[in-house]
């Protein structure tokens, strides 16, 4: 380890500081992070400004235990341009940061650029922005973005998700500029981690291996398991990253009214909302023909059943009849009706409220006003594995076309009060659903394989023609591929999805089909479901219900 020494006028000490995470406010050792494990601060009793208290405070957050120092290496002979730009750079830092670091850090910061003074300030400033709570906004139709490299062959799925998050998208913006607890030093450090590789990913700059394993190690410490027993990293399920991630940084809830339709008493579960942050799209095996991803969201929210579920029936007792010890004679007893409680099957029917909630079923609260509900990201994960006892995977090999925009009016809760009129023409406006990223799978189990990521920006000098991007972490020679222009190029992406899309970011968009040209309006061949609703009535009036007496109930609409 290299010490930093600072002497402070105020206070004659000196100081040492490490950071646990192996990294504080600047990357000097391997990136800038590894810099400020190794900065000392020393104590500040005069008044500082606001930027300057959240430096002190980073300083305390990053503070850590000491460590034993690593053999050093032979000293490198430098040549007088070099030394140079050790001495600028050591001037930059001092000046910024307000310490002196030893020119042996500014070397490492430097020679992770080539020597290229100007990427090294680049990145010192892109950390500097993260550790203030800046966030730059994504903007990749003006700059050619380069992605992030692979860390050991098992990144990919960290870097594909947050590819697809934050490439092209706001929307999960707040869970990076949310205020956290001074306290949760672990969950601090992770979203400084984040910005910083969300930041140098929208600016068009490189994310280095070590920068990623960094990221990695911040969420080994919030509690995420992405290595081995033997300590490796290893290759792990993006959905249940994105899982973790969501519930660290508290994204709020997206809320559906689920209604179940049975023979039985009407009980109050019947209708109720339970809240998910993922919609799971189950893929029938049924056949190998391709299926529609609007059939698919159609069995789920409206041709699903449930069973065992315990409800109170109506019954009647057939007459029975009774004796007198004198006589022989016969009397019909009647027996009022009543109720008994068996398990039954019924018709469950879902249905998205078209907002944010900052609370679940089980109470749980958070703070929701940072979102937006007219930029609500509706994020499905299409189950394309089956996992026997043994735990061993198996690829579902169906395609699912996924189309790029889904109207969604019948998928929505119809109990909400919608004035959402059109400004131009006074008419109701329709709900559609427009895929904005994914990601996708290749390989016969999520644990292993290869996870790659699409986004979607739309181009406002193009008459807002969707140009996709593709980020591959293997592909070395161009980790972000544009793919713009011809249909051929377009129908290239749609094909990859419908053979391993596994996460998709569908966008909630409200807009009036009566303004918009057709080169803008939903193609409703295979979204429109205006049958579904006779069809639904037709099955719950025609189910008969087996309770656990083994009797018949008939099924009447609610």
């Amino acid at each position: 380890m290299i010490f930093f020494f600072a002497t402070q006028k105020v206070i004659k000490k000196t100081f040492v500081y490490v950071s646990p995470f192996g990294f504080s406010l600047l990357l000097f050792k391997t990136n800038l992070v590894e810099l400020m494990s190794e900065f000392a601060y020393g104590g500040l009793e005069t008044p500082v400004h606001k930027k300057e208290k959240k430096r002190n405070l980073l300083r305390k957050l990053f503070r850590g235990k000491k460590k034993s120092s690593p053999t050093s290496a032979p000293p490198v002979v430098l040549t007088e341009e070099q030394k140079q730009k050790i001495q600028k750079l050591s001037h930059y830092v001092q000046g910024n940061i307000g310490v002196e670091p030893d020119p042996a850090s500014c070397q490492h910061l430097l020679e992770q650029h080539k020597w290229d003074l100007r990427q090294a300030l680049v990145e010192l400033n892109d950390f500097q922005d993260a550790d203030d709570g800046i966030l730059v906004p994504p903007n990749p139709l003006t700059h050619d973005m380069l992605g992030s490299e692979n860390d050991q062959l098992t990144s990919c799925y960290i870097d594909a998700l947050l590819f697809s998050m934050y490439a092209t998208t706001t929307a999960f913006d707040p869970l990076l500029t949310s205020d956290t607890d001074d306290d949760d030093f672990d969950k601090r450090r992770l979203q400084t981690a984040l910005r910083l590789f969300v930041n140098r990913l929208r600016d068009g700059h490189l994310v280095r291996t070590d920068q990623v394993r960094r990221l990695r190690k911040a969420l080994e410490a919030t509690g995420w398991e992405g290595h081995t027993f033997a300590g490796a990293w290893s290759q792990e399920d993006t959905s249940e990253f994105f899982l973790h991630l969501t519930n660290i940084f508290g994204l709020p809830f997206l809320p559906f009214q689920v209604r179940l339709y049975h023979g039985a008493s009407k009980d109050t579960d019947d209708d109720r909302v339970m809240t998910e942050r993922t919609l799971t799209l189950p893929i029938p095996t049924d056949s190998n023909t391709p299926i529609n991803l609007q059939e698919i969201l159609i069995d789920l929210m409206y041709n699903n059943m449930v069973t065992g579920i315990k409800r109170n029936v109506l019954y009647e007792e057939p007459e029975e009849f009774g004796t007198t010890p004198s006589s022989t004679y016969k009397a019909p007893v009647h027996v009022e009706n009543a109720e008994r409680q068996v398990s039954v099957a019924a018709w469950q029917v879902l249905e998205l409220l078209p907002f944010y909630s900052g609370i679940n079923e089980q109470g749980e609260r958070i703070t929701a006003s940072h979102y937006q509900d007219g930029n609500l990201i509706l994020p499905m994960v299409l189950k394309r594995y089956s996992c026997d006892n043994a735990l061993n995977y198996r690829k579902i090999q169906r395609e699912v076309i996924v189309p790029p925009e889904i109207s969604f009016e019948r998928f929505l809760n119809q109990n909400i009060d919608d004035t959402d009129l059109c400004q131009n023409c006074g008419l109701q406006m329709n709900s559609v659903v427009r895929l904005r990223s994914a990601v996708c799978h290749r390989g016969d189990s999520p644990f292993a394989g290869h996870y790659i990521a699409y986004a979607c920006i739309q181009d406002p000098e193009n008459d807002y023609q969707d140009v996709w991007l593709k980020f591959d972490d293997m592909n070395v020679s161009q980790r972000v591929k544009k793919i713009k222009g011809t249909k051929k190029e377009k129908k290239a992406v749609f094909d990859d999805l419908s053979t391993s899309a596994y996460m998709l970011f569908y966008e909630l968009d409200r807009n009036c089909s009566h303004c918009h040209n057709n080169d803008y309006a939903v193609d409703e061949t295979l979204s429109d479901i205006s049958q579904l609703d006779p069809e639904l009535k037709t099955k719950l009036q025609t189910l008969e219900v087996k309770g656990s007496d083994g009797r018949l109930y008939s099924c009447n609409m609610m």
